[in-house]
């Protein structure tokens, strides 16, 4: 079998959207994993004739590496359950493999907004909007990216990479209580690290649909506090950040550490700027993040 695609589910109604865009590809020899810890959508899901694997653990990265040892493919392609794939979606991911050396595919994100946005959030910055929304755009053109730029939600990979460098960190990723990202972006850095190659391939596109709860400043700023609180988990491997946790071990800096933390969500409050805001947000999750890495 060439390729397997694993949607990791919460159990969502988008999900069966989903797996119906799924069913149309344009493309033959391919299977699809639904990796779920909601055993209620067993049954719907197989009689769509897919497989379901069932999830001990409610944590997008064990279950992406559960889908990961499940599959049977040559690539590992994922796709959130909130999202609907083209009709060449697979083949596109598929087809940029055109050279050994790429050890991992990511396509476009367009976003499909299923709501009314309320009126603050039309003061954010674009790239703010549209990255904490998911969207991903590199151009139109099929690039090499020697950067972590690819999102998790629309991602293919050459399954031998994971031999190579490891399987998704499972101190990372969305769980009911934790907003975590980031184990996409911290898996690629370990790829470009072990000298292999990633491609962004625009073609490869899929749509992701932005409910209505999505739309509101309070997810915003929920979300600017865990992107933080994740991007310090992301480069816990990096020298540079061991020596600084190393550094905030000691009373002396742990205090003034916590001092910043302070500073900043006290301006929180006297900021009206809603970009501004996002931004201390994300700095107190990025604090935060550390402390708790230097604790262990």
């Amino acid at each position: 079998m060439k390729a397997s695609v694993i949607v990791c589910s919460t159990g969502r109604k988008t999900l069966f959207d989903c797996l119906e865009s799924l069913k149309t590809q344009d493309y033959t020899g391919y299977e699809v994993l639904v990796v779920s810890y909601e055993k209620a959508i067993e049954e719907r899901v197989k009689n769509m004739g897919i497989k379901f694997v069932f999830s001990p653990k409610a944590n997008l990265s064990y279950q992406r590496n559960l889908g990961i040892m499940e599959s049977e493919g040559e690539f590992v392609c994922f796709i959130d359950d909130d999202a609907i794939a083209s009709p060449s979606w697979i083949r596109n991911l598929i087809e940029a493999f055109d050279d050994e050396k790429i050890a991992c595919v990511g396509g476009k994100i367009s976003l499909r907004i299923e709501g009314e946005m309320e009126e603050e959030l039309k003061k954010l910055k674009t790239e703010i909007l549209k990255g904490f929304l998911g969207e991903t755009s590199l151009g139109e053109e099929k690039i090499e990216v020697k950067q972590p730029l690819l999102w998790g939600s629309n991602i293919c990979f050459r399954k031998k990479v994971f031999e190579e460098v490891g399987y998704f960190d499972e101190r990372m990723g969305r769980t009911p209580e934790l907003m975590l990202y980031n184990e996409d972006i911290e898996i690629q850095r370990r790829i470009l690290r072990a000298g292999f190659k990633m491609i962004y391939e625009p073609r490869a596109l899929v749509w992701h649909r932005i409910p209505p709860e999505k739309l509101k400043v309070e997810y915003f700023l929920q979300r600017s506090f865990w992107q933080g609180y994740s991007n310090a988990l992301a480069i816990r491997r990096e020298e540079d950040t061991k020596k600084f946790v190393e550094k905030i071990k000691n009373q002396f800096w742990n205090f003034l550490l916590k001092e910043k933390i302070f500073e900043h969500f006290f301006e929180t409050f006297i900021t009206t700027d809603i970009n501004e805001k996002i931004s201390k947000y994300q700095k107190i999750g990025m604090l935060i993040g550390l402390l708790e890495i230097s604790r262990g």
